[in-house]
């Protein structure tokens, strides 16, 4: 019975044995075989893994970017879209356009004078923004800025003179004009003048331009006696002064001016750039700034004489002058370009301006007037021959 059990436990031992070697046997197996590897993959790989994978993401954004282009070209709409500057088209001085002389940085010839020259720059925005328009100068002043539409700027430039202690040499003088966007967007242009003073050696004719380039011409017409006067509410007719208020008996006055257009006969309507009314000289009684708020200007046209029937009602009201500031040096130009263009259209050989108050009397009987001269009126036009 002993001897039984002895072998039981042999048995035993040896099962035990068998068991623990096929564990290590399995263990080594593992070791060294692809098991091990998909159990538990090496760090390298993954690291394989996420860079194909950024690979792809990087691949899918190029195919987004290629699918906008292609979106845009092909008229379907934009998903991101992003500001653009606007961009400067023309840059013209009279009726010539210097825009290559822009990009290139060559200066462009002009006297040493004052001479008035008409800018016009014209600016365009992908995105439709407004553009706003900044000018910078180096010498000389701006004059007669003027918004033609939202992209398209106007303004008269005119060189500096002696009298501004400039140096008796080429001087260069440059005009920036910087175009800028809603969203911030810029583009500049920028044109160099060379400025040879005026009757320097060796110039024969002055060189302003050279011979493609219009100047600015300005014309100045005087309101003519015969033509220009005042009529009251009671229909008296005076010619030679004018007035505008009321007098003591509370009657009203209204002002009529005749300026003569013939100086500019043949001008295109079109080359006329701009156009104002300017008072030099006026008299003032009473308080007129009491009768009304403005004093209200109108082209109207009377015809040959000045009647007491011409008081009526009408007319093209192109400005209007607060009347307590209505006083020496004041001028009226307002839409006055426009008119001035039509009459030289319709082949007009005067220009006739109705004036007056925009109320009729303050009943206080007294006189409350403004008064001036036909002489110290003057109709002047700027225009390129």
């Amino acid at each position: 019975m002993a001897i039984k059990l002895s072998e039981k436990k042999q048995l035993l031992l040896v099962k035990l044995l068998l068991v623990v070697a096929a564990l290590i046997s399995l263990a080594i197996i593992f070791l060294i075989s692809p098991l091990r590897e998909i159990v538990f993959p090496p760090q390298n790989e993954q690291n394989y893994t996420i860079e194909d994978n950024n690979s792809q993401l990087s691949d899918e954004n190029e195919t987004d970017e290629e699918s906008a282009a292609e979106e845009e070209a092909g008229g379907e709409p934009e998903t991101l879209s992003f500001n653009r500057p606007p961009v400067i088209e023309n840059f013209i001085i009279g009726p010539i356009d210097v825009m290559d002389a822009v990009r290139s940085g060559e200066a462009i010839p002009i006297t040493f004078v004052e001479q008035p020259l008409w800018f016009t720059v014209i600016a365009s925005d992908h995105e439709g923004e407004f553009i706003d328009f900044e000018i910078r100068i180096s010498h000389g002043f701006i004059n007669n800025r003027v918004r033609l539409d939202d992209n398209t700027l106007q303004f008269i430039w005119v060189s500096p003179s002696n009298s501004e202690g400039l140096i008796e040499t080429i001087v260069n003088a440059t005009v920036e004009v910087t175009a800028v966007d809603f969203s911030g967007g810029r583009d500049r242009a920028v044109i160099n003048l060379a400025m040879t003073p005026e009757g320097s050696e060796g110039d024969e004719e002055p060189a302003i331009l050279g011979e493609g380039f219009s100047i600015v011409q300005t014309y100045r017409v005087s309101a003519t006696a015969d033509l220009s006067g005042d009529i009251n509410s009671a229909g008296v007719v005076r010619t030679g002064t004018i007035i505008v208020g009321d007098d003591d008996s509370n009657r009203q006055y209204k002002g009529y001016l005749t300026f003569s257009l013939a100086g500019i006969t043949g001008i295109a309507a079109d080359n006329i750039t701009g156009a104002q009314i300017v008072f030099t000289h006026i008299n003032r009684s009473g308080s007129p700034q009491a009768v009304g708020e403005f004093v209200d200007l109108k082209v109207f046209n009377y015809g040959p004489t000045l009647d007491s029937s011409d008081f009526a009602v009408g007319g093209t009201r192109f400005g209007m002058i607060a009347a307590d500031s209505f006083t020496n040096g004041s001028t009226a130009q307002g839409s006055l370009v426009t008119e001035v263009r039509r009459a030289v259209s319709a082949g007009a050989p005067t220009l006739q301006v109705k004036m007056g108050l925009d109320a009729a009397t303050n009943n206080n009987n007294a006189w409350d007037i403004f008064q001036f001269h036909p002489e110290n009126v003057k109709l002047v036009i700027d225009y390129l021959e």
